[in-house]
């Protein structure tokens, strides 16, 4: 399979590898989001947004005959991944806590490690930070925010297979 080479740095794609990952484990009628999608205050919903910063000592050697790093791509990113869900007391709010077990569980790294399918990243780590929850009183609304961090890289193949499209 061939790929653009403009692939490699598409992180909505990995983005969009959770989100299946995480719509496998909350199928509707629980709603999903992830970024650029149509905003939505019904409940029960969860959302997730990647967010990535460049490690700046791991690159991808493109070109062997130069020899300064500098001018090699980048391939490894830290990530942030958060997970939030909310439901409303009166009207689902029996379902919060399931809805956050199930999003928790699909995002530990050894499920990630059998659920990831994606042909340009991969995830070499990831590690849940402290769970933060707060209550918006004008809707009665509760939302838990999970929060991974951990380490998304090109996979060497990705590059094997990129066309300068």
């Amino acid at each position: 399979m061939s790929i653009a080479s403009y692939q490699l740095y598409d992180f909505d794609a990995a983005e969009q590898t959770w989100y299946e990952i995480l719509t496998a484990a909350i199928p509707p009628p629980v709603q999903g989001l992830r970024s650029r999608m149509s905003n939505t205050n019904d409940t029960p919903r969860w959302e997730i947004v990647l967010q990535t910063q460049a490690i700046g000592t791991h690159k991808h050697i493109l070109n062997p005959s130069q020899p300064l790093t500098q001018f090699q791509p980048d391939d490894v990113w830290q990530y942030q991944l958060t997970f939030a869900v909310s439901t409303n007391r009166a009207d689902n709010g029996d379902q919060h806590a399931i809805i956050v077990a199930k999003g928790r569980q699909a995002l530990q790294f050894y499920k990630l490690a059998q659920s990831w399918n994606n042909d340009v990243f991969t995830i070499t780590d990831s590690k849940e930070q402290p769970l933060v929850k707060s209550v918006d009183d004008t809707g009665n609304i509760d939302v838990s925010t999970l929060t991974f961090t951990g380490m998304l890289c090109i996979r060497d193949g990705a590059w094997a297979t990129a066309t300068n499209v």
